[in-house]
């Protein structure tokens, strides 16, 4: 990650709950992912963006740089942290290190999220021959559903595990959320 990309500011997506309730306003900060994220967080949230407001929910997805510069990009994205309401929601990648080391700085409620560690977990990861990802998803009170994403990519295993924990950490339920993430297929041809 570069200079530049650790100082880029949060990307915000704003969604409506479908239960009517309040626009629930959501901050991704990491080096990768954040478009990928916002669009899953979309599908599984049943709602397209709309405009911001203050983030009720941050996401730190991962951190890049190297040396003293994962450091200070770890400081920047928790400061997203420090402005969530006791009420909102972070969610941090629990197989990052310096994404885990953030739990301290959040007066909100944490779910953690990953592939060999946290509440929400991606686990018994699979690839097919075109590289579409295949998982059980596990939420923060060990139940499990299958997912099966339809866009290739082992990366996009970290973005929907995220945008589950999310969703999940919301209110959602497990077997919506799973199926709301396998319906998550390419982009159309132009």
């Amino acid at each position: 990650m570069t200079p530049r990309e650790a100082a880029a500011p949060a990307q915000l997506a704003l969604f409506r709950a479908d239960t009517g309730g309040e626009p629930v306003v959501v901050a991704l900060a990491g080096a990768l992912g954040k478009r990928s994220t916002a669009a899953l967080l979309g599908r599984v949230l049943g709602a397209a963006p709309a405009a911001a407001g203050p983030p009720r929910v941050a996401v730190v997805l991962n951190v890049g740089c190297a040396g003293h510069g994962k450091q200070r990009a770890a400081e920047a994205m928790g400061a997203l942290l420090d402005g969530l309401p006791p009420g909102g929601l972070a969610v941090l990648n629990a197989d990052d290190p310096y994404a885990r080391a953030l739990v301290p700085r959040s007066a909100a409620p944490v779910l953690t999220f990953g592939r060999t560690d946290g509440d929400v977990r991606a686990v018994g990861v699979t690839l097919d021959g075109a590289g579409r990802a295949a998982f059980t998803l596990t939420d923060q009170h060990g139940a499990g559903a299958p997912v099966r994403l339809a866009r290739p990519g082992a990366c996009q295993v970290f973005n929907a595990a995220a945008a589950a924990a999310v969703a999940l950490g919301l209110g959602r339920e497990l077997g919506q959320v799973a199926g709301a993430l396998g319906d998550w297929g390419p982009e159309p041809a132009e």
